[in-house]
């Protein structure tokens, strides 16, 4: 593995990681939601 590809990588989780804390907000503000998904 490259440089290059090790930095598409990082960026790449750190995208991941943002979804996923938005979602995470998302659910604090919309309790309903995440029990619709259950």
């Amino acid at each position: 593995m490259n440089g290059t590809t090790f930095n598409q990588l990082v960026v790449f989780n750190t995208i991941v990681q943002e979804g996923s804390i938005t979602k995470a907000a998302q659910s604090l503000r919309w309790p309903h939601r995440q029990s619709v998904m259950h």
